[in-house]
């Protein structure tokens, strides 16, 4: 969360995402300020899958698997 936030071009967005991730209870409080702003949702939706993709790569690359992808048309 605090990769996506540091990325953020708008600093009064960023300010209030960085506020929300202050202190215990952030993740709950960082998912309560995206619903008011339905782009940032999406961008930090996206954000997450392509984070969670790296780190699965990652982890499958440090136990001598090979990651396949798959398209749409394979899922058949």
């Amino acid at each position: 969360m605090i990769k996506f936030v540091e990325n953020i071009d708008d600093k009064s967005m960023r300010e209030k995402l960085s506020i929300a991730l202050d202190g215990k209870g952030a993740f709950r409080r960082f998912k309560s300020v995206l619903p008011e702003y339905p782009n940032y949702r999406k961008k930090w939706l996206e954000f997450k899958e392509r984070e969670m993709e790296k780190e699965i790569i990652e982890w499958l690359n440090s136990i001598d698997f090979e990651p396949v992808k798959r398209g749409v048309q394979d899922e058949h």
